[in-house]
């Protein structure tokens, strides 16, 4: 019996057969964590990387349960994509955080990293070495939510941030350079740096592009025109891999 999954069969099926000749490299200005849950389907079998490792991390947070308090360890960000499919959430996700750490009682970013289910922003922890060379947990008091980018200007002046959004969007910019194909869904096309980046690094000269969006909008069908791309007035249950060809 072939996989089903509720509107969203028709892509899954294309990113896989995409999926047999190239690396899928996937941005997101979504801060839910739906394409993550994607990543577990008979489509992407967990064959998903998004440059947060857990191998290694010295941050970790603490785990309620019914049996009481854990300490369990936590994936940090460290840009390493080696997975077919790979995903950039470019504004931030609902289970970002950055670990601040305290010197001289001023609080420091040091670190992004990622929460789990039964993990709370403010019980983060970093394992360090103590005056005595033991192992001990530096807690980080100054964090309470998660990280992500929201508003119209006032997103776009944080694109440059050195420790998470700084190295995402040069990222982008390359994966747009070197992609074989295009294909945008979902995207309004209102963010004004996200259109230029499009724009300056994609060939869409030489090569094909496609939008999916069966209701496209003024703002989408300008975006298509500059670029040169194809509109797919379709649901994406509905895609089929000769749609994108």
């Amino acid at each position: 019996m072939e996989p089903y999954f509720p509107g969203y069969t028709g892509i899954l099926n294309c990113f896989k057969n995409l999926a047999n000749k190239f690396n899928i490299n996937i941005h997101t200005l979504n801060h839910d964590l739906f394409f993550e849950r994607l990543g577990n389907t008979e489509w992407i079998e967990n064959n998903l990387c998004d440059g947060f490792e857990e191998l290694g991390s010295p941050f970790y947070g603490n785990l309620k349960t019914q049996d009481g308090v854990y300490k369990v360890r936590l994936k940090n960000y460290t840009g390493r994509y080696d997975k077919n499919f790979r995903l950039y959430k470019l504004h931030g996700s609902l289970d970002y955080s950055v670990y601040y750490t305290s010197q001289e009682k001023i609080a420091l970013p040091k670190n992004y990293i990622k929460t789990r289910y039964g993990v709370g922003f403010s019980d983060l922890y970093k394992e360090i070495k103590n005056v005595d060379g033991e192992l001990d947990y530096e807690h980080c008091w100054f964090n309470y939510n998660a990280d992500f980018l929201t508003g119209t200007t006032t997103k776009i002046e944080r694109y440059e941030e050195p420790l998470l959004y700084g190295e995402l969007f040069p990222l982008f910019q390359k994966n747009l350079a070197t992609a074989e194909k295009l294909i945008i869904i979902g995207y309004g096309a209102k963010d004004s740096k996200i259109n230029e980046m499009i724009l300056e690094s994609f060939d869409f000269q030489n090569k094909k592009s496609f939008i999916i969006d069966p209701y496209a909008g003024d703002a989408v069908k300008e975006l298509a025109s500059k670029m040169s791309a194809t509109i797919i007035r379709k649901q994406l249950e509905n895609i089929e891999i000769s749609d994108l060809a």
